[in-house]
């Protein structure tokens, strides 16, 4: 496979630099580049994204008149740029460590602002944010996972039938980071967790069952895709300008509009994420997928997807683990995970006879099942 971009930057130097770096709104990017960005740092309970953070919670103020703009720091600026805003975040440390004071904070229900301050209060009665609360810090310790994990996987070799390997984690970044940033980093009350990028859904889009038209008119998602460094003849990738559809996603983002009418009531209760980032094709174009794999590829595979979900269960504390089919639930059950519950749900692939009948009616019928129950 194809190395990562230089420009993805390691977890272990990132989590060094988010000691000064602060949220602004949920899923923003964000990077405190100059000391008078930050407001204060204030003590708080353990922190549920990284143990070197377990001595502060946040409140914050970005500059809208410095960046320009009330997006942070965007993941389509350039790796120089991005390099040097962080120079200076780590210049300021010293700082920032003597002079800020730290002061208690109340413990609100629910976050606070005004214009260009943006407060988030993280204890609820358990330690936890309450469902739909942002969590600081948990937007950019989700991209640490992605980028993680496609170092994890970038020189894993997998046996024929496999002939071909995509990883929208790396072509596709653009999208995905975008996904996270903008419906990311609250405390979600279940993690749905899918198998791997679809053909026509994440394989194009970088966004899980990422169907083209739902990716731009339900998430509000817009940017280029990158062409995969080495592109099967018959698998093209299209990104957003993709014209077929894939049924999963359609199914799946179909319900999350019916059912909550906007993108924003959704992840306030769910987040969607693929335990395997990778698309396999065989010679003639099939997808083959994970579980078809050569055993010892399989399990090679299945160690570095394993860590990446255990993380992404550790930074949005959800109550329930629900796998998408059972590879997911059977892969969620073998990571142990404590302190949550686990089930699976019908996968809404058209492959599966029983899910092109009535899938939504089943499916929060099992969900029903698990404890997780919806306004009639």
């Amino acid at each position: 496979m194809a190395s990562a971009p230089n420009e993805l930057v390691g977890a272990e130097q990132r989590h060094k630099r988010m000691k000064n770096c602060v949220p602004n709104q949920p899923g923003d990017r964000y990077c405190a580049t100059e000391k008078q960005d930050i407001i204060q740092l204030a003590a708080g309970s353990p922190c549920p994204v990284l143990p070197e953070l377990n001595s502060f919670s946040f409140t914050t103020r970005v500059s809208s008149e410095k960046e320009g703009n009330s997006e942070g720091v965007s993941s389509s600026m350039s790796s120089k740029k991005r390099m040097q805003l962080n120079a200076e975040c780590e210049d300021d440390e010293a700082l920032i460590a003597d002079s800020l004071k730290f002061p208690q904070i109340c413990e609100s229900a629910n976050p606070t602002s005004n214009s260009d301050e943006h407060i988030v209060v993280v204890r609820g009665g358990d330690g936890l944010p309450r469902f739909g609360e942002v969590i600081p810090g948990a937007c950019d310790a989700l991209v640490d996972v992605s980028l993680q994990l496609v170092a994890d996987v970038d020189n894993l070799t997998f046996k024929a039938p496999v002939s071909c390997v995509y990883n929208p984690l790396v072509y596709a970044q653009n999208l995905h980071i975008q996904y996270i940033q903008k419906h990311g980093g609250r405390r979600v009350e279940a993690l749905l967790v899918g198998m791997n990028p679809g053909p026509f859904g994440m394989a194009q889009t970088g966004v899980p069952f990422g169907d083209s038209n739902f990716v731009r008119e339900f998430h509000g998602l817009f940017g280029k895709v990158n062409s995969p460094e080495i592109l099967h003849p018959k698998r093209p990738v299209h990104g957003l300008d993709c014209q077929r559809s894939e049924v999963s996603g359609r199914r799946l983002w179909g319900w999350a509009r019916d059912r909550f009418g906007c993108a924003s009531a959704f992840f306030n209760r769910f987040w969607v994420y693929n335990y395997c980032p990778l698309v396999f094709m065989e010679p003639s174009g099939k997808n083959r997928t994970p579980d078809k794999l050569h055993p010892s590829d399989r399990a090679k595979l299945e160690l570095a997807c394993n860590k990446a979900l255990i993380k992404t269960v550790s930074i949005l504390r959800p109550a329930f683990v629900i796998g998408i089919g059972k590879y997911a639930a059977v892969k969620i059950q073998s990571c142990n995970i404590a302190g949550v519950k686990t089930g699976d749900i019908m996968h809404p692939s058209p492959a599966n006879p029983q899910a092109n009948k009535d899938w939504v009616k089943k499916v929060e019928g099992q969900l029903s099942e698990l404890g997780i129950r919806f306004d009639q």
